[in-house]
């Protein structure tokens, strides 16, 4: 992960001025969709390897369920008072919180790892995912928004503008941050990252019509951008498209 961000921010810092702002932050966005979407699948297969996942009960306490119920780690986990371990022979039992050890050695043994989380094998999934994302962050939605941002605004709007937008920022991180755990709850996992990767498919859809290509363009001229144009679709900058003789080297 550490290196996947090293090699991909060294390749935002010599892409934006060859590749352009606006293709480079448009392909960060989409390869953070393919990993937030990865991530949100992963957590779909492991909540079914979870589900599917026998699990040995203790009907003499509360972790129990009724005897036609599919037995499995998921339903264990659902109880709060419950926790799971492994026998060492390939059979996961279901323990209560206040097991005591007499009972927790006889059933898992003496060096028994009780958790509340069922291991699966899929789990390298969402680390791949994160993986990708990070990925896409680096050289794109990470540097870029500060770069566009220092470029886009008109001289006589651009301290105003760069403290409104640099409240926003931090301001949606501090939202994101708040909220997480919650919209987990309410969605799921999987539910959490796939709203994330539907936020981030707007915003590309957005950004690809109404988001200037800045490369080339002087701070002095940034009030023609917006003169006599609403929308920006494509990636050639203002200079290009307006057929100037000058052209962006």
């Amino acid at each position: 992960v550490c290196a996947s961000e090293l090699s991909s921010g060294i390749n935002a810092e010599y892409g934006v001025e060859r590749a352009g702002r606006k293709i480079l932050l448009l392909g960060s966005m989409l390869v953070m969709v393919m990993g937030l979407s990865l991530l949100g699948f992963s957590f779909v297969i492991m909540d079914l390897s979870k589900k599917s996942m026998p699990v040995e009960f203790n009907s003499d306490s509360v972790c129990t369920v009724p005897e036609a119920a599919w037995k499995s780690c998921y339903n264990c986990l659902e109880i709060p008072e419950c926790r799971v371990c492994d026998d060492g022979e390939g059979i996961i039992h279901c323990l209560p919180d206040n097991a005591t050890t007499l009972l927790i050695e006889a059933t898992c043994g003496a060096d028994a790892d009780i958790r509340k989380e069922c291991k699966t094998s899929e789990s390298w999934l969402a680390v791949m995912g994160l993986t990708l994302y990070i990925m896409g962050f680096a050289p794109g939605m990470g540097p870029l928004p500060w770069t566009i941002n220092s470029e886009i605004f008109p001289n006589w709007a651009r301290d105003s503008a760069l403290c409104i937008t640099t409240f926003t920022n931090w301001l949606g991180n501090s939202i994101i941050s708040q909220t997480f755990l919650t919209l987990s709850k309410a969605a799921g996992r999987p539910g959490a990252f796939f709203t994330y990767a539907a936020v981030a498919l707007v915003g590309m859809a957005y950004f690809f019509v109404f988001l200037p290509e800045t490369k080339g363009i002087s701070l002095e001229r940034t009030d023609e951008l917006f003169r006599n144009r609403k929308t920006f679709i494509g990636f050639q900058p203002l200079q290009q498209k307006e057929g100037e003789e000058k052209q962006s080297s």
